[in-house]
């Protein structure tokens, strides 16, 4: 189902199938998915893109290595490797301060492999550190990140949602728009009320499943 049918669905039972309105409808569809995606609900938002490493850059601009049109960016991000360090390319990630006290540490000067990654002051902006010297420039580093939902157009097929998950996303949108119309306001608190039910259903699927796959053997 792509989200022209999504929006189109939710309008069809606010009683409205103008241009006009749809456009209206339309218009908080981000917002119902950022929502999803904030619990890592929707798969098709985390996504994978490759960068250089340059010899040394400490910053790199994220909507760049994303490849996200402006004015957007990706949402988080979740991690940085550079697969061809082995080991030594599983960059930790390290809060703003630890960041900086390793810049310390090291002297500001210093390049080297990149060991720690950071964002400063948002996710619009990551940060290596060391910079890379000669030797480790020109290395490919993975970054995985969550994509705002703008990158569903109205044509894209949503196939990370399952069937009954689609009907969480129209109740989303009916639940941010029956207000728009008087005689569907008494709609709006039950459409939100299945929103939340069916985004709980998501999640405990979801995290569900993950735990048990990612659950790993004790002992030898």
């Amino acid at each position: 189902m792509t989200r022209d049918q999504i929006v189109a669905e939710a309008a069809r039972r606010l009683g409205d199938t103008s241009t006009e309105f749809k456009a209206e409808v339309d218009s908080a569809f981000d917002f119902v998915l950022s929502d999803l995606a904030h619990d890592e609900l929707i798969g098709d938002l985390r996504q994978k893109q490759t960068a250089t490493i340059n010899a040394s850059q400490r910053d790199y601009d994220t909507q760049t290595i994303s490849g996200v049109a402006a004015p957007y960016y990706p949402t988080r991000i979740f991690s940085v490797r550079v697969w061809a360090w082995g080991a030594e390319g599983f960059i930790s990630r390290a809060p703003h301060w630890r960041f900086e006290l390793e810049r310390v540490a090291d002297g500001d000067a210093t390049t080297g492999r990149p060991r720690f990654w950071s964002v400063w002051p948002n996710d619009k902006n990551l940060q290596l550190h060391p910079p890379a010297d000669a030797t480790n420039a020109g290395a490919s580093m993975e970054v995985e990140f969550m994509a705002p939902p703008s990158i569903i157009t109205g044509a894209t097929e949503i196939t990370d949602l399952r069937f009954e998950d689609l009907e969480t996303v129209v109740n989303g949108l009916i639940a941010r728009h029956a207000g728009f119309k008087d005689e569907s306001l008494p709609d709006v608190q039950a459409a939100f009320a299945l929103y939340i039910d069916g985004k709980n259903r998501m999640y405990s699927r979801v995290h569900g499943n993950r735990e048990i796959h990612e659950m790993r053997p004790i002992g030898p």
